[in-house]
């Protein structure tokens, strides 16, 4: 089975697992402007959802704000450099120029993806969604879909949202959950 296009949740992959033995998944990263494909990892051995490192003829870079790479493991922006990378969108020069950007690490263009990502220790790039999905609240900044993930791991929980509401006058983040079990309110402050 092959995934790509959204984060691939670790709950996910794990029932899948539990279905069969036989089956093979391989998660995949590329945006459509980088010609579809610059990560393939086979997830079979792997112990955390990634989608592998680059592939060949493709440079990728983690960056913060100020296109400066962050270390291995802090998160940031995933830019894309190499001879797929396109020239740009047709007829949209404004969006072109805020993502088809001249290369600071070398030749040619470099493309701001807008996907939020972090380098694992082994080389490999673990996707983490959109910068949009990406809030601040009390100053730090939270990636949403990481705190889903962990409560998708809760025994019995199929899905979930985590937004930002305002509560009582204070900023707050608020989960909602599908679950076949009931929960206590211990067992989620446990998890």
């Amino acid at each position: 089975m092959v995934f790509g296009g959204e984060p691939l949740p670790e709950k996910f992959v794990k029932d899948l697992r539990a279905l069969s033995d036989d089956i093979t998944i391989y998660n995949i990263y590329g945006p459509s402007e980088i010609t579809v494909l610059s990560n393939v990892q086979n997830l079979d051995n792997e112990k955390e959802i990634t989608v592998g490192p680059p592939i060949l003829n493709t440079q990728m870079y983690i960056l913060d704000s100020d296109m400066k790479q962050v270390p291995i493991g802090v998160i940031g922006e995933i830019y894309i450099a190499g001879i797929q990378v396109g020239e740009g969108y047709i007829g949209k020069k404004e969006l072109t120029e805020q993502r088809f950007l001249n290369n600071p690490f070398g030749p040619g263009k470099i493309y701001k993806s807008g996907d939020i990502g972090r380098w694992t220790f082994d080389g490999k790039i673990q996707c983490l969604g959109r910068i949009d999905n990406q809030i601040k609240l009390r100053g730090l900044r939270i990636e949403l879909s990481e705190i889903e993930d962990e409560i998708a791991k809760m025994p019995g929980v199929s899905s979930c949202v985590v937004n930002k509401i305002t509560l009582d006058n204070k900023e707050c983040l608020c989960a909602y959950y599908v679950c076949d079990t009931d929960l206590t309110e211990q067992q989620i402050k446990e998890n």
